[in-house]
């Protein structure tokens, strides 16, 4: 009886030593995740999501001719007429650009535009009806941060002319 018990004591031990292990290596990968490009797109993804609504919404990384662009892909359920499809396409590449300025990735200080990809699927099976529309947003040139920089040098305002007596 008492060597059963021993062995069930054992085997309980291992179980509960493993899942410990496999909780710290769980929050090691979280931690690494949230320093990659994977990260940063998955929390533009998420924002983008929880701020508009929509079924799902994903973003990427792509490659362009003159640099990069981040490219937003939003899948809807529900009728939006297109002039306001297009007024909230451009509110999403707002906003995805104004969460973007929260991270430090690399690969964000190279971004020249992004483009928003709404997707609306309405119906369902053979009476799906699907209409994709597409927007871009230049965007202004990113500054990296630099570490130990100087502080801006403030701005002086430009002396008035001198007056002439006549």
């Amino acid at each position: 009886m008492s060597e059963q018990r021993s062995s069930l004591h054992a085997i309980v031990f291992l179980g509960m030593a493993g899942f410990a292990i496999i909780m710290v290596l769980m929050m090691m990968s979280v931690g690494t995740l949230e320093s990659t490009a994977a990260g940063t797109r998955v929390k533009l993804a998420m924002a983008v999501t929880g701020q508009y609504k929509f079924e799902e919404a994903t973003a990427e990384f792509r490659d362009a001719a003159d640099g990069k662009e981040i490219f937003v892909r939003c899948l809807s359920r529900e009728y939006v007429p297109r002039a306001d499809q297009e007024e909230q396409m451009r509110d999403v590449a707002r906003f995805v650009y104004a969460e973007s300025l929260k991270y430090e990735d690399p690969e964000l200080y190279q971004t020249q535009r992004v483009v928003v990809e709404r997707r609306e699927e309405l119906g369902s099976g053979c009476f799906k009806d699907v209409s994709v529309n597409e927007i871009s947003l230049e965007l202004p040139r990113r500054q990296r941060k630099q570490k130990n920089a100087p502080p801006p040098a403030p701005e002086v305002p430009p002396e008035p002319p001198p007056e002439y007596d006549e």
